[in-house]
């Protein structure tokens, strides 16, 4: 994969990020100095491959994608994955949220186990729980096993059961316009998410149609605990 300096600033440009923030998405795998110099076409040896693959995976998931020699362009559909636990993390605090911060809507999560979340993060998410409480604009609705009351994000979470019989123990996330499966093994842990509105709208009207069904917990009506 080749990507060129004015594909770097045009796919920055269409995604409102600063280099900085491209940094950010890479976990920091160039300096700004390298960044800057390579944006500018003074960079000697230019980037290597593994940085390279990290700049466009970054766009990518952004919601852009690279293409020919000059071209950059938004994504109508796209798949891409996480893996492990600082996959995990990356899905939270840099899909998830930047998705709805600013348009807000719903995020909807069935199937899980909070608990798997908490064995992979071990404490590391409290940055994005801290950010996902600020937001006012979301309505974030999750489907637990019937009987599960471990409830770690009630302060902005409203929960629900579903029934024994229909609990897959597979998460999936409907937000924006995307729709993300979360794959929890003992030793690994595989997010896919499918960048596409069609297979999100099916989704989110099939868990809308499992959530009317589902049984409220104790005590809990119909506000967050």
């Amino acid at each position: 994969m080749n990507l060129t300096p004015e594909q770097c600033r045009a796919a920055r440009a269409l995604l409102g990020w600063s280099q900085q923030k491209l940094i950010e998405q890479t976990n920091r795998a160039l300096s700004q100095n390298h960044l800057s110099l390579f944006e500018k076409d003074e960079l000697k040896r230019g980037l290597g491959p593994d940085i390279m693959m990290k700049i466009v995976d970054a766009f990518y998931k952004g919601g852009v994608e690279v293409w020919g020699d000059v071209g950059v362009r938004f994504m109508k559909t796209g798949v891409y994955e996480y893996k492990g636990k600082e996959g995990l993390l990356d899905f939270l605090e840099n899909d998830v949220y930047p998705s709805v911060k600013d348009v807000g809507g719903e995020i909807l999560v069935s199937d899980t186990d909070e608990r798997d979340f908490d064995k992979w993060l071990s404490n590391g998410s409290e940055n994005y729980r801290q950010k996902m409480t600020e937001l006012k604009n979301i309505n974030f609705k999750v489907l637990l096993c019937e009987g599960d009351n471990y409830f770690v994000c009630s302060n902005y979470c409203t929960y629900k059961w579903t029934p024994k019989e229909e609990f897959t123990k597979i998460p999936f996330y409907v937000y924006a316009d995307k729709f993300a499966v979360l794959d929890f093994k003992s030793d690994d842990l595989t997010i896919t998410v499918i960048k596409n509105k069609s297979i999100t709208d099916a989704y989110r009207i099939q868990f809308q149609a499992r959530w009317k069904r589902a049984i409220t917990p104790s005590g809990q009506g119909d506000k967050k605990i």
